[in-house]
């Protein structure tokens, strides 16, 4: 019996009834992301990929830089014990060389609460934050 749930479910969500949007720990994210939207502005993203290229100086940055509820779904401070609603993840995909000269690609990016209608600072993320299918917005 618990094949068959397993079964329906993996059929839904690749059959796209069930979109990453819908995910519990996303739903909340979504709304974050769409009340920031207005206040990522270019200036906005150039200082954050400046911090990327500061903190990761070996990562290029592939993709431009835009929001993504799913990203800011995958962590937390380790503190918090219930998500918050209030952050939101600005990344970009990045591609690196390892010592063999294989290429990788990942996500780098800076994650923000949002507080009192502006975006604050939280924390900066590399590419092992971030696993490599993600939604970008």
């Amino acid at each position: 019996m618990r094949s068959h749930f397993l079964f329906v479910g993996f059929s839904l969500l690749l059959s796209g009834c069930l979109s990453a949007r819908d995910l519990p720990g996303v739903r909340m994210k979504v709304g974050a992301a769409e009340a920031a939207q207005h206040l990522v502005t270019p200036e906005f993203i150039r200082g954050c990929a400046d911090k990327v290229a500061k903190a990761y100086p070996s990562a290029t940055v592939v993709s431009s830089f835009a929001l993504s509820p799913e990203a800011a779904a995958r962590f937390n401070d380790l503190e918090e014990l219930l998500p918050k609603d209030n952050i939101v993840a600005l990344v970009a995909q990045t591609t690196h060389k390892d010592v063999f000269g294989h290429e990788h690609k990942s996500y780098a990016g800076c994650s923000y609460r949002l507080q009192d209608g502006r975006l604050v600072f939280h924390e900066l993320h590399g590419a092992g934050s971030f696993v490599k299918i993600i939604a970008v917005r």
